[in-house]
C-alpha cells in the first residue's frame, strides 16, 4: 500500500520537523508557534497508521506475522527505551531514568505486542477498546495524584500523568494505544476495498471517519466559545479549566481527546489523498 507508506513518510518527516522547531523558540517565537501547530499532527498519524498497517499484516493469520511484530515490539521496548535519553542519566537517578520517563517508542513497542495479541478481534471491537482507553485516560491522567512512588512510575508511564510528572516524559502508553487500535480497526473496516485494491474506496472511508472527527472537534469548540460567558457565572474556575484543556486540540501532553480527534482526523485525510494520488 504506497499510499500507506507515503503517509507514514510524511509523519516521519513532521516528526523530524517537530524536534528541528525549537531552534526557532527564541529567534522566531511566530514561526517556532506555526511549526508546534503543525507538526502535532505526526504523532497520531504515525499510531493510527501503524496499527492500520499491522492490522493488514495480521489478516493473513500467519502465526509468522504475530511473532515478528511481538519481535521488534520487543526489541524497539528494550533498545529504544535503554538508549534514548541515556545522556539524561548523569542529571537524574538511574531509577527515575528508568521507571519515570516514557517516550513515543516505548508506546509503539507496546502497540505491536498488543496488535499481535488481539490479531483475532473484529473491527468493531478493535474501534471500541481504542475509543475507551482513548478517552479514559484523559480523566485519570488530570485528576489521578499517586502517592507511592511505584504509584508515579506506572502515571507517569501509562497516562502521562501531570501532578507528579517529571522532564523525561513525553509520551503515554495508554491513550496512544487506543489511537492505534481505532487504526487497526479502520484497517479491517477496509478490508474489503483493500483486498481488491480498491484504493480510492478505501480512501473515501477513510474520509468520512475524519471528516466527523474533525467537525466534532471544531463544533466543540465554536460551542465552548459562544457558551463561555454563561459558562463562566456558574462554573467554578478548577471545572471550567478542565473543560477548556479537554476541547483544546492542543493538550498533547497528556493527549487530551480534541488533540487525538483533530490531528488522528488530519492524518487520515493525509492518508486518504495519499491513496487517492498513487504517490511515487
Amino acid at each position: 500500500m504506497s499510499g500507506i507508506d507515503a503517509a507514514r513518510g510524511i509523519a516521519m518527516v513532521l516528526v523530524c520537523v517537530s524536534h528541528v522547531r525549537y531552534h526557532f523558540e527564541a529567534s522566531a517565537p511566530a514561526l517556532y508557534a506555526a511549526l508546534t501547530n503543525i507538526t502535532r499532527l505526526a504523532t497520531p498519524t504515525f499510531l493510527l497508521l501503524s496499527g492500520f498497517v499491522a492490522a493488514y499484516v495480521l489478516s493473513s493469520g500467519k502465526r509468522e506475522a504475530r511473532v515478528a511484530l511481538v519481535d521488534r515490539g520487543l526489541f524497539v521496548l528494550f533498545a529504544g527505551h535503554l538508549l534514548l535519553n541515556w545522556a539524561d542519566l548523569p542529571g537524574v537517578g538511574f531509577e527515575e531514568w528508568m521507571f519515570a520517563r516514557i517516550t513515543v517508542t516505548d508506546a509503539i513497542a507496546a502497540c505491536l505486542v498488543v496488535a499481535a495479541l488481539s490479531s483475532r478481534l473484529p473491527a468493531r471491537a478493535l474501534a471500541s477498546i481504542g475509543a475507551t482507553l482513548a478517552l479514559i485516560s484523559w480523566p485519570i491522567a488530570l485528576l489521578w495524584e499517586p502517592n507511592s512512588p511505584y504509584a508515579r512510575y506506572a502515571a507517569i508511564m501509562l497516562f502521562n500523568v501531570h501532578s507528579e510528572g517529571g522532564a523525561l516524559t513525553d509520551a503515554a502508553v495508554v491513550p496512544y494505544l487506543g489511537l492505534f487500535m481505532i487504526g487497526m480497526s479502520l484497517s479491517r473496516w477496509c478490508s474489503p476495498q483493500l483486498a481488491t485494491r480498491d484504493y480510492a474506496a478505501a480512501a473515501r472511508k477513510l474520509l468520512i471517519v475524519a471528516s466527523i472527527a474533525v467537525t466534532v472537534v471544531l463544533a466543540a469548540v465554536l460551542a465552548w466559545h459562544t457558551l463561555k460567558p454563561t459558562l463562566l457565572k456558574g462554573i467554578d474556575e478548577p471545572a471550567l479549566a478542565i473543560g477548556q484543556l479537554t476541547l483544546d486540540p492542543r493538550s498533547k501532553m497528556p493527549p487530551g481527546p480534541a488533540y487525538l480527534m483533530f490531528y488522528g482526523g488530519g492524518g487520515l485525510i493525509i492518508a486518504a489523498l495519499c491513496l487517492f494520488c498513487r504517490p511515487a
